[in-house]
């Protein structure tokens, strides 16, 4: 009896022969299917949405390279999930850190309400910080991913910063809330008066294929 071996397609390699990692190639770009009807078509369509188009299949199931992406896509949500943001992160911004009412990533996950909620000891530490009511009031809360925080906040603060500085307009101390949902804006705004409050909040990644 002749054992005929799978026709497995390799994992892509760099020039040094070790595995790429998955995550660090745009998706979008790749084909993933053979011999298209319409490539051009295809590939507009991919790049159009963040769905996973195109996933190719060998018989009746999903190839390995994306079962692999999407394994690899949700373990990086799930770190990014139960992940906290660096303590020295968060020195580093001059944030001054703060917590909403829940007490751990499992009471945040579950509990949505307590994650919008800061408690009255909270909200007085708050108010100490700003000693006029502030026309705008910048915070940060690690919301769903600690990854985008730490991967985008230190250059859109700064942005923030110089838009509102052709108005004449300046930003005070910046708070930070773990376990933040968008909700704690509005006890923030309640707390100091703020005309405008503007929370930058980290939202769960989504992985593409």
């Amino acid at each position: 009896m002749n054992f005929i071996a799978p026709n497995i397609t390799p994992l892509p390699t760099d020039d040094t022969g070790a595995i790429i990692d998955l995550r660090a190639q745009d998706q979008q770009q790749l084909l993933n299917v053979d011999h298209p009807a319409d490539e051009a078509g295809y590939r507009f369509l991919k790049a159009s949405t963040t769905a996973r188009l195109g996933l190719g299949r060998v018989g009746t199931r999903y190839t390995t390279h994306s079962v692999l992406r999407l394994r690899a896509d949700h373990a990086a949500a799930r770190d990014a999930v139960w992940t906290d943001v660096s303590t020295n992160f968060i020195e580093q911004q001059g944030f001054v850190p703060f917590q909403s009412v829940c007490e751990s990533e499992s009471e945040y996950l579950t509990r949505p309400d307590r994650g919008r909620q800061l408690s009255a000891d909270t909200l007085k530490r708050v108010q100490a910080l700003y000693p006029t009511n502030p026309r705008v009031l910048i915070a940060v809360g690690d919301g769903l991913s600690s990854a985008a925080i730490e991967a985008n906040v230190a250059d859109v603060i700064p942005a923030i910063t110089q838009g509102l500085a052709l108005d004449h307009l300046t930003i005070g101390p910046i708070p930070f809330i773990r376990f933040a949902r968008v909700g704690t804006e509005d006890y923030l705004g309640e707390a100091t008066q703020a005309d405008v409050v503007c929370l930058l909040i980290g939202e769960r990644p989504a992985g593409n294929c």
